[in-house]
């Protein structure tokens, strides 16, 4: 993720200097928004923007010079000039939307992070173990359940529980599959059908526990070395690794239900290394369902696979719509003109 910070706050720059249209390649629907005048600046800080794919309202608070005077644009319609900014700025503020400029949306699944009820979902058996109760059924008994999430739509819950020497990754739909090592963070996708977990060395806590009580340091010592080593795990019983430190990063983008991951600088689908651009994070790719074709966010641009490339969007987002994943973002070119374009992938 801070790769991708750092591609936003460059961005802007960009974005303030400005960079001719796009040439090459087929258009998308383009409609301009409004074009500086000469001696007109935007200013940025008290200018908003909220956009979606059924429409937008746009608030621009342009000046000339920093003394004035002063002007409003909104939905393409401008008013002033006025004497001073406060002036400017009751009239911009006047039944304005409530978000910011400056936002765009992640290309990477991220659910809203619930607050989850634990008592009424995990709980004890009469043996002592942990049981998990979910939508009517019962999971378990299990040593211990070590994390669970539930879908957004609520229909599954995915857990990683512990027995006896197994770990487990499973879903509530009957889906189980052992896990080896240490397990550190799952996600699921924006269907909540698929998910993915990695995990750290190949033994589990209980292994672990009994090779430290064994007390034999060539074994102790060899599994410290395999503590290293990262693995991803399917919900479908695939394994990929090990990985070391070169796995910088797993997940799903928002857009489609099939998992990618970083390592070594390779981006892999489905298992399946892609060829794609480097330098840019997992929240700037946006591969379409079938991953044949991309929109991704450089430092300077917005580029397609199909060599269109457009300038950073001040705002973008996007939408599936019968299996495409369609952008709408809102563009600075040629260092003064507003442009709000819409592609499908």
């Amino acid at each position: 993720m801070k790769k991708t910070a750092t591609i936003l706050a460059l961005a802007f720059v960009v974005a303030a200097i400005g960079v001719p249209a796009p040439t090459q390649g087929p258009q998308p629907a383009r409609r301009m928004i409004y074009s500086l005048e000469p001696g007109e600046e935007i200013l940025w800080a008290e200018s908003f923007l909220c956009i979606d794919m059924d429409g937008e309202h746009v608030t621009l608070v342009v000046a000339k010079g920093k003394e004035g005077p002063f002007f409003v644009v909104r939905d393409g319609q401008k008013k002033g000039p006025f004497t001073k900014l406060d002036e400017a700025m009751k009239a911009a503020e006047e039944g304005r939307c409530d978000k910011p400029l400056r936002e765009r949306e992640s290309a990477m699944y991220e659910p809203a992070a619930g607050a989850l009820d634990m008592d009424s979902i995990v709980g004890a058996n009469d043996a002592g173990g942990q049981v998990i109760r979910f939508n009517g059924k019962v999971y378990g008994p299990y040593a211990m359940i070590l994390n669970l999430k539930i879908t957004a739509d609520k229909s599954r819950l995915y857990y990683v529980a512990a027995e006896n020497d197994k770990t487990w990754f499973a879903c509530s739909d009957g889906r189980k599959v052992q896990i080896g090592g240490m397990p550190e963070d799952f996600k699921f996708s924006p269907d909540g059908r698929n998910a993915l977990i990695k995990t750290s060395g190949v033994l589990s806590l209980a292994e672990m526990q009994k090779l430290v009580a064994a007390q034999d340091p060539e074994k102790t010592a060899a599994a410290m070395k395999d503590a290293d080593k990262k693995f991803l795990y399917a919900i479908d019983g695939r394994r990929f690794g090990p990985f070391g430190d070169n796995l910088s990063e797993f997940w799903f983008p928002k857009n489609v239900n099939i998992f990618y991951y970083e390592a070594g600088g390779r981006v892999y689908r489905d298992g399946v290394e892609i060829p794609v651009p480097k330098g840019f994070g997992a929240g700037a790719f946006f591969p379409s369902e079938d991953g044949k074709k991309y929109a991704l966010l450089s430092y300077e641009s917005l580029i397609f696979s199909d060599g269109v490339k457009f300038p950073f969007p001040l705002k973008l987002v996007t939408r599936v719509r019968n299996g495409e994943t369609v952008f709408k973002w809102l563009a600075l070119e040629n260092k003064k003109d507003f442009v709000v374009y819409q592609r499908a992938l």
